[in-house]
């Protein structure tokens, strides 16, 4: 069960880690050595001192922090009502995973996306089988979120780079066919951007009652802007 939201909903960043975030490994290869968790008490303190009233966990990979589970806790104490997190998708294509997540508080999945098909996306990733465990997470989401009968937000995260760029349209049919509610492109060099393409993406996205919109895209994408993501 999906979540309609028809206004802007703006969620602080909360960092839970240190290193790049940036997950194509062919853009910065030191990405995974570089990556560390924050302590706990850090982030609980931090916590505190935000409280906003949307929190998305960034910066390191939720499910290899040690303390996920009292992170959301911590979260919820602090009455955070809107809770998320970026993740690459892999540890919720474990049921038990995506049930705990849902059931801790979590109502919105951002899940980068970054190719269209199998083998170009566990290259860039240089994880083999993410991109499969990937979109079996995100189906393991929406399994529980109509198990549960709680509705949540699962958003796929293209962020477009000069290696994958090209199929940005392959990645939009990749992300319908997931199941997503809505498809974010991200990108930071807007010589990348082919107008084309955005509009053949656009075009498939709003065919299937999916909104595509942008960061960093100068505002072209004229989709539903369902949440955004500040520092």
């Amino acid at each position: 069960m999906h979540v309609k939201i028809e206004f802007m909903i703006n969620f602080m960043e909360l960092s839970i880690g240190s290193g790049h975030e940036q997950p194509c490994s062919l853009c910065d290869p030191t990405r995974s050595s570089d990556a560390q968790p924050l302590p706990i008490e850090e982030i609980e303190q931090r916590i505190r001192k935000i409280a906003p009233d949307a929190a998305l966990l960034c910066g390191y990979e939720p499910f290899m922090h040690p303390e996920l589970v009292r992170i959301v806790s911590s979260m919820v104490s602090a009455g955070i009502r809107r809770i998320g997190m970026r993740t690459d998708g892999g540890a919720l294509s474990n049921p038990q995973a995506a049930h705990g997540c849902i059931e801790a508080g979590v109502r919105v999945f951002e899940i980068p996306l970054l190719a269209g098909d199998r083998e170009k996306a566990d290259r860039l990733s240089a994880t083999p089988g993410l991109h499969a465990a990937s979109a079996h997470g995100i189906a393991q989401i929406n399994a529980a979120s109509t198990d549960l009968d709680v509705a949540v937000f699962v958003c796929a995260l293209i962020p477009l780079c000069s290696h994958n760029a090209s199929q940005l349209v392959e990645m939009t049919q990749a992300a319908l066919s997931a199941g997503v509610c809505a498809i974010r492109v991200e990108c930071t060099d807007k010589d990348l951007i082919d107008h084309s393409l955005i509009i053949t993406a656009h075009a498939l996205a709003t065919r299937a009652g999916v909104a595509l919109f942008g960061a960093g895209c100068d505002s072209f994408i004229e989709g539903a802007t369902l949440y955004e993501v500040r520092p």
